[in-house]
C-alpha cells in the first residue's frame, strides 16, 4: 500500500519535470531573434524600388494607350527600373514576400513610400506651374 503512493509520487515528480522542460525550451524557440533570409532588401531600397515602379506606372498610364497595351509593355519597364536600382526581379519578388509575412515592417515601407512620392509630387508641381 505504501510502495504504491511512492511510485505514484515519484511518476508525478518526473512527469512534472518534463513538463517543465518543454515549457522552457518552448519558450526559448519562441525568444529567438527573428532569421533573415539569405538577401533581401532592405526597407530603404524597397521605399526606393517601389517609389520608382509607381512612378513609371503612372508615366506608362499617360502615354494615351490602352490599359490591355501598357499591361503588356509594363514588364519590360519594369525591367528597365530593377536595372537603374540594380536589383533582380527575383529578389525583389523574395523580398516583398518577406515583408508581406512581416506586416508591421511592410506598413513602414508603404509610410515611407507615400511620404517619398508626395515630395516628389510637391518638386513636379512647381514646375508645372510656370
Amino acid at each position: 500500500m505504501f510502495g504504491d503512493q511512492v511510485k505514484f509520487s515519484f511518476r508525478r515528480r518526473i512527469y512534472s519535470h518534463i513538463s517543465i522542460g518543454l515549457f522552457l525550451v518552448s519558450i526559448g524557440f519562441a525568444c529567438k531573434p527573428e532569421v533573415l533570409p539569405l538577401r533581401i532588401l532592405t526597407e530603404q531600397e524597397m521605399v526606393k524600388v517601389l517609389a520608382d515602379i509607381y512612378v513609371a506606372e503612372e508615366k506608362a498610364s499617360r502615354l494615351g494607350i490602352q490599359h490591355d497595351s501598357i499591361k503588356k509593355i509594363f514588364p519590360k519597364i519594369e525591367v528597365k527600373v530593377f536595372e537603374r536600382a540594380g536589383v533582380t526581379d527575383s529578389l525583389f519578388n523574395r523580398s516583398m514576400e518577406y515583408y508581406k509575412a512581416n506586416p508591421k515592417r511592410l506598413e513602414d515601407i508603404y509610410t515611407a513610400l507615400i511620404d517619398s512620392l508626395n515630395l516628389k509630387a510637391q518638386r513636379v508641381a512647381p514646375i508645372l506651374a510656370e
